[in-house]
């Protein structure tokens, strides 16, 4: 993953709800794992492993719907396990079209009216500014960033 990917993920995570938290780590799984069919595969198959367990540990098991969605997310693990011992591409392509699956329908779900997780963060812009001098302008309006307690 390129670091204007990463970026842009970093500020959709900032400003994102309970619901759009789950769809961005399907789209940053899936990004892994279309980067491992390409190039760096082992490595680009642990980031989506490590993604997926973030996944896995979001799931509310208290009802039967979490406790399926759990099964599933077990399976692609095995899956992505296999497909590392044996280079298998195919399972990764699977992989992909299940998770691919599960963001459309949360995407479909999603509620407007959550707020969003992290609140009082600093605004995130691409790109650095500069002044007439040629050095670096930093400023940042709100200094007391990060959660609330």
């Amino acid at each position: 993953m390129d670091d204007l990917k990463k970026q842009a993920f970093t500020k959709r995570i900032a400003n994102a709800n309970k619901i759009q938290m789950i769809e961005i780590l399907y789209e940053i799984t899936i990004t892994y794992l279309e980067d491992a069919l390409k190039e760096n595969f082992e490595n680009n198959l642990q980031k989506a492993g490590n993604c997926l367990d973030e996944l896995i540990n979001s799931v509310n098991i208290e009802n039967k719907t979490g406790k399926d969605i759990l099964s599933v997310y077990y399976f692609l693990k095995k899956e992505l396990q296999i497909a590392l011992v044996k280079k298998d591409k195919e399972k990764i392509k699977n992989a992909i079209y299940i998770l691919s699956i599960f963001k459309t329908t949360y995407e479909s779900i999603s509620p407007d009216n959550l707020k969003p997780v992290m609140q009082n963060t600093e605004d995130i812009y691409f790109g650095l500014t500069y002044n007439n001098n040629l050095k670096l302008n930093t400023q940042s309006k709100n200094l007391n960033r990060g959660l609330k307690i």
